[in-house]
């Protein structure tokens, strides 16, 4: 698959994903974050190596210091991510 096909799947899968979300209740919408809140705690750690390759390749194309700060994501911040998605379960 090519990237213009990718982009077009990726695409198709997120207007699919809106719909249901918008047709999905309360209940539901909660779940969903809090089971987002657990894939990102389970996650952390591959978060922060793929972070760190994107950064690398970032620094060696040259990106200036103040992009690559705010790229850069640190544990803390991965936890705050989690804390936010997984909000409503607490």
């Amino acid at each position: 698959m090519d990237i213009q096909q990718t982009m077009m799947e990726v695409g198709r899968r997120a207007r699919e994903a809106s719909r249901a979300a918008a047709r999905a209740d309360t209940h539901q919408k909660n779940a969903a974050l809090k089971a987002i809140a657990a894939a990102i705690r389970r996650d952390a750690a591959a978060l922060l190596a793929a972070n760190a390759e994107d950064l690398a390749a970032a620094r060696a194309a040259g990106l200036e210091a103040a992009m690559l700060d705010r790229l850069t994501l640190t544990e803390k911040g991965v936890a705050a991510m989690a804390t936010r998605s997984g909000r409503r379960d607490q």
